[in-house]
């Protein structure tokens, strides 16, 4: 799969699972409602997961961990006693505080992963600086550096083609983050101008009459509920771009790399053919460079392998379980057969596919890297150590990458699900989410993915009333 093609397939996942965890929560109490009284648990447990993200905007990450903590704790003891209903909302709040945790989870392993991408980007460097030291000590040594010019000469053409790549690399995520933040805006606008709308009727409401004010106090809820559901999705766009940030950084380092390293070739070739003369000495101090290229290398590698073994692979499979634990209580709400919790279901499974994407990715970043100084010239001895480290990722790149498909295929099947019960743009929107995540499950798998389906897995489809989410069903109970 091209680059491109992973920025296309993961717009689509972010935009799916804001959608999904948007109507988790407004199918929560809604359904509870049908049933009479909220039990107080879990209207307070909604009011928690909603003050994360007041006013549109997402609160601290240290702030959201504690809130999802406490939401966990609360119907942990809670749910056992409630039924019906009112269980399968426990259910539903719980999973959602649960996914919120892995999310977190999954972002401290994206800071594990950057330190680590970054780590490999230093190792490729420190590689190409040692080939070239070592290719020019060589040139310096014998009589006719021709040859040896010419291997720089493919060098510099290779990095030079690099630049190029992490230049299209980069230029890709700055056009993510701005379609985020550009979408961000646009839910925003929407947010403020339903909010208008809302201190309008409430304005009417003060000075109308008795009855008139309890219809029109009524109305202003809806409007307000409808407002919420914007600014939670703009807060949600503008997190999904802060999360491409360290990714855009780490592309801008990486192309600062290439250039400094390109330069240094360009520099290396014209020394190479103005110092003949001196090529002995010449070769004695880029054999000098060469050997300090390669210490620093030996100890890059040990780095390198500190931070996958006990630093990013202690993240990643603290964020994979805290997703599991998601899914399976989100299973457990599932059970009520509501349109929201499938929805939510799916989001929970896709998040678990990105944290096995997000292992496979560097796994296989880090074989690239690897198998790259075990190709090194003079086979020096880091390389044995390179090849054998990569033979390890390897397998652990391939076993993430297939346990991201069948996690793919899981969250398509559960959006698939719960997309009989949803109609209209939501409809299409989660259609388009079900298409994109087969088929990068099945681009996972190694395999072409099945055509959808014309029709829905569940052609009920409920009216709307006024207070609803736009195209789902609240109802906790199917």
């Amino acid at each position: 799969m091209t680059t491109a093609q992973k920025f296309k397939h993961t717009n689509a996942f972010r935009r799916t699972a804001a959608i999904a965890l948007l109507c988790g929560l407004a199918a929560g109490l809604s359904g509870c409602d049908q049933g009479g009284t909220v039990p107080q648990a879990l209207a307070e447990a909604q009011a928690k997961m909603l003050s994360v993200t007041a006013g549109g905007v997402a609160a601290p990450p240290g702030e959201r961990r504690k809130v999802y903590q406490s939401v966990v704790s609360s119907l942990q003891s809670e749910a056992s006693s409630l039924e019906g209903v009112s269980q399968q909302t426990a259910f539903a709040l719980m999973g959602e505080a649960q996914a919120g945790l892995a999310q977190l989870r999954l972002l401290e392993a994206s800071e594990q992963a950057q330190a680590a991408a970054s780590e490999l980007s230093r190792m490729r460097v420190l590689g190409a600086e040692f080939a070239s030291h070592t290719a020019r000590a060589a040139a310096m040594r014998t009589g006719d550096s021709g040859a040896d010019l010419d291997r720089l000469a493919g060098e510099a053409q290779r990095v030079a083609s690099e630049i190029e790549q992490s230049r299209i690399d980069r230029e890709g995520v700055l056009a993510q983050i701005a379609q985020l933040n550009r979408r961000a805006q646009e839910q925003g606008d929407q947010g403020r101008a339903i909010r208008a709308e809302e201190a309008q009727i409430r304005e009417r409401a003060i000075r109308a009459g008795s009855q008139e004010r309890a219809e029109l106090t009524e109305r202003a809820h809806g409007v307000s509920r409808r407002a919420a559901q914007h600014e939670r999705a703009a807060s949600d766009l503008l997190a999904q771009a802060e999360v491409l940030r360290p990714e855009l950084r780490n592309a801008e380092i990486r192309l600062e790399q290439l250039r400094a390293l390109s330069a240094q070739l360009e520099k290396t070739k014209s020394e190479i053919e103005g110092e003949r003369r001196r090529r002995l000495d010449d070769a004695q101090i880029a054999q000098n460079a060469a050997d300090g290229a390669m210490r620093a290398l030996t100890e890059s590698l040990a780095t390198l392998r500190t931070q996958l073994e006990t630093g990013f692979e202690a993240a990643s499979s603290d964020a994979i379980r805290a997703y599991e634990q998601a899914i399976g209580t989100l299973r457990r709400a599932a059970q009520g057969n509501s349109a929201a919790t499938r929805l939510a279901l799916g989001a929970a499974q896709q998040g678990l596919g990105d944290a096995q994407r997000q292992r496979a990715t560097i796994f296989e970043q880090g074989v690239m890297t690897l198998a790259f100084l075990a190709e090194l010239p003079g086979r020096p001895g880091v390389a044995g150590d390179a090849g054998a480290f990569a033979d390890a990722l390897r397998a652990k790149a391939g076993e993430a990458s297939r346990a991201a498909g069948a996690a793919y295929g899981d969250s398509a099947a559960s959006l698939r699900s719960g997309a009989g019960r949803v109609t209209g743009d939501a409809k299409a929107t989660v259609d388009r989410a079900v298409e994109s995540l087969e088929a990068l499950a099945a681009s996972l798998k190694g395999e072409t993915p099945a055509p959808a389906p014309t029709e829905p897995t569940e052609p009920t489809e409920p009216a709307e009333t006024d207070d609803e989410p736009a195209g789902l069903d609240d109802d906790m109970g199917g």
